[in-house]
C-alpha cells in the first residue's frame, strides 16, 4: 500500500522515503537509539524563506520599536567599516527616511496612518534601500544574525504573533520574484526576494508519517528559532525539535541586538555542530536522512552516513559539485523538483523558476 499518497514526489524520492519509514518505523532498539531525520526548513520544508518573507512583512507594516538613534544603531551592527563605506548612502538614506517616517507616523508617535505613510517618499526610499541592504553579499553569517537585531524590543511571543501574520499575508499573494533597485550618486544596488511563501504538502505528509510511525523529526534552520517553530507547528513538529538561531532576551522575553551563546550556530557549519552536540547525545545514532537545499546545508548534509535529499534550486549544481569533491556518489543523492512560479514540489527533478 502506498504510504505518502500526495502527487508531486519524484517517483524515486517517493519510493525512498516510504523505504525508510517501513524500514525504521516503531524501531526503537536500545543499542541503536530512537531513529529520527533532520531537515533545513527555508527553501525544503516551504517553498521560498520565512526569515526574508517576515522582513519584508516588517518594512510593509513598519513593526519596528526603535527610536532613530536605535535603529542606526541596529542597521549598522556586525558590519566592519569597509562594508559600512561600501553602504553609505544606503545607511545614509534608510536613517534619514527612518527619522522622518518615525517623526509622522502614528503607531510611532506621530498623526500619519500606515497608509497615508506608505503614500511618501520617504517610505518608497526606506523599503528600496533596506531590501538592498539586507540582500547585500556581507556573508551568509552576517546575513543571518543581522536581520533579527531588527526585532529588538518586540518579545518572543510578539515575534510569534507576527510570524503568524507573515505566513497569512504571504499565502495571499501569488508566488512571485520581486526585484528592487536603488540609485544614488551613481551607485546602484539590486536585491531579488521571492515572496508568496507555501508549505509544501509532500514534506508536510512525510513529516507526520514518519513521527506516527515513531521516527522523531528536527528542524535545523539558519532561520530565527521562534519564527521556525511557528511554522514548524503547521507541520506538527513541536517546539522543543526545532534547532535555530537565538538572540539574547531580558528579563522580560524581550528581545535584545545580540546572539545568544551557549550552543553552536545553526549556520553553515553550525548545522553539522549542533547535530553532535543535541541530537547524537539524545539518540546515540546519526540521522537516517538529512535534506537541505543549499551551500548553508552542505555541513549537515555531508558530515554523517545517511541518506540525503537535495530540494532542486538555484544551489543544485554548486552543492552537487561540493559533494563530488569530497568523493559522494551523486546517484545515491535524492533529488526532488519544484517549480517556484506554482509554489509547489514537481513529480521530475528539474526546477521551474521565474525567468
Amino acid at each position: 500500500m502506498a504510504l505518502l499518497l500526495t502527487p508531486n514526489y519524484t517517483s524515486k524520492v517517493r519510493q525512498a522515503l516510504t523505504e525508510l519509514i517501513e524500514k525504521n518505523q516503531n524501531n526503537q532498539i536500545e543499542a541503536k537509539g530512537k531513529p529520527y531525520i533532520v531537515t533545513d526548513w527555508d527553501n525544503t520544508a516551504i517553498i521560498f524563506d520565512s526569515q526574508q518573507s517576515l522582513f519584508i512583512y516588517q518594512i510593509e507594516n513598519l513593526h519596528y520599536r526603535l527610536t532613530p538613534e536605535r535603529f542606526a544603531q541596529i542597521i549598522e551592527m556586525d558590519l566592519t567599516a569597509d562594508q559600512k563605506a561600501e553602504v553609505k548612502e544606503l545607511l545614509y538614506d534608510i536613517n534619514k527616511c527612518y527619522h522622518q517616517i518615525y517623526t509622522d507616523y502614528q503607531a510611532m508617535g506621530g498623526d500619519y496612518q500606515l497608509n497615508e505613510i506608505k503614500q511618501t517618499a520617504e517610505y518608497e526610499i526606506f523599503y528600496l534601500a533596506m531590501a538592498c541592504l539586507y540582500k547585500y553579499p556581507f556573508g551568509h553569517f552576517t546575513e543571518c544574525c543581522r536581520i533579527l537585531y531588527l526585532f529588538e524590543n518586540y518579545s518572543l511571543e510578539e515575534v510569534a504573533q507576527m510570524t503568524e501574520a507573515s505566513i497569512i499575508w504571504s499565502e495571499m499573494m501569488p508566488p512571485q520574484k520581486k526585484v528592487f533597485e536603488y540609485d544614488r550618486n551613481g551607485k546602484s544596488w539590486r536585491a531579488v526576494f521571492y515572496l508568496g511563501m507555501r508549505p509544501v504538502p509532500e514534506q508536510r505528509e512525510f513529516y507526520q508519517k514518519c513521527m506516527e510511525s515513531g521516527i522523531a523529526v528536527y528542524v535545523c534552520s539558519a532561520s530565527h528559532q521562534t519564527v521556525v517553530e511557528v511554522h514548524a507547528a503547521r507541520y506538527g513538529i513541536p517546539a522543543e525539535n526545532v534547532l535555530a538561531v537565538e538572540v539574547q532576551t531580558d528579563e522580560n522575553r524581550r528581545i535584545k541586538a545580540e546572539m545568544k551563546a551557549g550552543r553552536p550556530f545553526t549556520i553553515l557549519e553550525g548545522k553539522a555542530q549542533a547535530i553532535r552536540h543535541s541530537l547524537l547525545p539524545k539518540h546515540g545514532r546519526e540521522p537516517l536522512l538529512v535534506m537541505g537545499d543549499s551551500m548553508g546545508d552542505f555541513a549537515m548534509l555531508t558530515d554523517f552516513q545517511c541518506l540525503r535529499m537535495l530540494v532542486h534550486t538555484k544551489n543544485l549544481n554548486r552543492v552537487l559539485q561540493a559533494m563530488k569533491e569530497i568523493g559522494i556518489d551523486q546517484n545515491s543523492i535524492l533529488i526532488q523538483g519544484r517549480n517556484d512560479q506554482l509554489g509547489e514540489f514537481q513529480a521530475n527533478e528539474q526546477w521551474d523558476s521565474f525567468s
